[in-house]
């Protein structure tokens, strides 16, 4: 007898989350096991809901950990309460942790959003430049939206085509194009970037074309709460590339440093 013959995966859940794919998926969803250190990110969300200084984190470990699965669940419980996808996410946080699903709809409640959630950003980053990330991300989630007119998503989208046009897209313009979405929605937006470690191997190959300082401006932004998830072990194909990956990473780092001890914007899990 061999293993095989007595284990054997379940094909359902084997293949890895993707984001901008299956958010919205409800089966996806359902596959999905809550553990506690997803409850203990969720208390924290809640603590930045209800006025805690810190509304981004930043995910971190190996791969198959679980961190794009828990994003589409975090996103799933931030929808709409109509999706079906959001009731099932609720329903999950409530059979796992009662007392943090209380907390979480109070919280929703005090802001006045139980029933549209928030404006949802899924970014899957790509080998390209962060700004270069958000921007299609957001313009991706303009065109998904169920909460702003044809006309506004028209015209959100064509200002973010103006920025794809330039050779080099300004941090502070398209951050205020994030800033503005929120205001006119009457919405607070969650943003998760996945996969981040790609836009950091490209800052390292290309240092001049990489600008982490929209990231600082989101964190700095009110009303809007960002997730960015890193693989922590990434193979590289040369020295040359460890050690251009290694000096993007610092830089992170040293940006993360600046938003966590000076101004107590960022959670680090």
């Amino acid at each position: 007898m061999i293993l095989s013959e007595i284990v054997s995966p379940d094909t359902a859940v084997a293949r890895s989350v993707n984001l901008e794919r299956d958010m919205g998926d409800e089966h996806t969803l359902k596959q999905y096991i809550l553990t506690g250190k997803g409850l203990e990110i969720i208390d924290r969300f809640v603590s930045g809901l209800n006025g805690a200084k810190i509304s981004a984190w930043s995910l971190t470990g190996p791969y198959g950990m679980g961190k794009s699965s828990f994003s589409n669940f975090l996103l799933s419980l931030c929808g709409p309460e109509k999706n079906d996808e959001t009731r099932s996410a609720l329903n999950i946080l409530a059979q796992k942790a009662p007392d943090l699903h209380t907390g979480f709809q109070a919280a929703l409640n005090r802001r006045r959003i139980e029933s549209q959630g928030f404006f949802r950003i899924p970014v899957t980053s790509a080998f390209q430049p962060v700004n270069l990330t958000l921007a299609k991300g957001l313009r991706r989630s303009l065109e998904m939206s169920e909460s702003l007119s044809k006309k506004t998503v028209k015209t959100l989208a064509d200002r973010i085509d103006d920025l794809l046009n330039n050779d080099r897209i300004d941090a502070p313009d398209l951050i205020e194009l994030f800033k503005e979405t929120g205001r006119i929605a009457g919405l607070p937006i969650t943003i998760v970037i996945d996969e981040f470690g790609k836009n950091l191997e490209f800052m390292a190959r290309y240092p001049g074309q990489g600008d982490l300082y929209a990231l600082q401006l989101l964190a700095e932004a009110p009303d809007i709460y960002l997730w960015v998830c890193l693989l922590n072990s990434r193979p590289l194909a040369s020295k040359t590339a460890l050690y251009q990956f290694l000096s993007a990473f610092i830089f992170l780092s040293a940006l993360m440093k600046r938003l966590y001890i000076r101004k107590g914007r960022l959670s680090l899990i």
